[in-house]
């Protein structure tokens, strides 16, 4: 069984631009990497897939300033067995993808070491929540949190040193991902 994604989506980050993106992931046997490729079939500048082993998928997240991708037809070329596969979703378009309505909210409790996210539900979709945790100086993923149709998400955190959350909000049809929105949070202390 594989699974592979390529979807749009809209990014918020505190004290930064709305951005878009672009998100790849390819998981299954034999896969060994991949990379995206444009309308015209030039492989896009820092689009090679990187192992997570958090999620045991190959991803990679590119982002670009407002209406950066031009829309249409993106391909994510992937490694199996050996030989170059391609999965070629319909057409991508960035226009018309909602952003969480209003910025979310990160509280930390020291003491139960209970990171919580309080956020608005995305409107007009089937949006899927939860939260990645990164090593803000390594870009490394640290925890993913299991999804949720809620608008809260507590989770506990055992580690300490400053990490940097992200809030996504996963729009689904059915079992297929359509479109990421995100949130990124300021790196902070645990």
């Amino acid at each position: 069984m594989q699974e592979l994604v390529l979807v749009p989506g809209k990014m918020t980050q505190e004290g930064s631009s709305d951005m878009d993106i672009l998100f790849a992931s390819a998981k299954g046997t034999g896969i060994s990497g991949g990379w995206i490729e444009n309308q015209q079939g030039v492989k896009l500048p820092g689009s090679d897939l990187l192992f997570e082993s958090v999620t045991g998928r190959y991803e990679r997240l590119l982002t670009r300033t407002t209406d950066g991708f031009p829309p249409g037809t993106y391909v994510l070329k992937y490694l199996q067995g050996g030989e170059t596969k391609e999965y070629k979703p319909h057409p991508l378009s960035w226009t018309v993808l909602p952003r969480f309505p209003s910025a979310p909210v990160k509280m930390w409790d020291a003491f139960s070491r209970t990171l919580t996210v309080q956020f608005s539900p995305i409107p007009g979709a089937a949006v899927r929540y939860f939260l990645r945790l990164y090593n803000p100086n390594t870009g490394v993923l640290r925890k993913e949190t299991f999804d949720t149709a809620g608008t809260e998400i507590r989770e506990y955190v055992p580690d300490s040193g400053e990490l940097q959350v992200m809030l996504v909000g996963d729009i689904r049809e059915g079992d297929s991902l359509k479109a990421r929105i995100l949130h990124f949070f300021q790196p902070s202390p645990f």
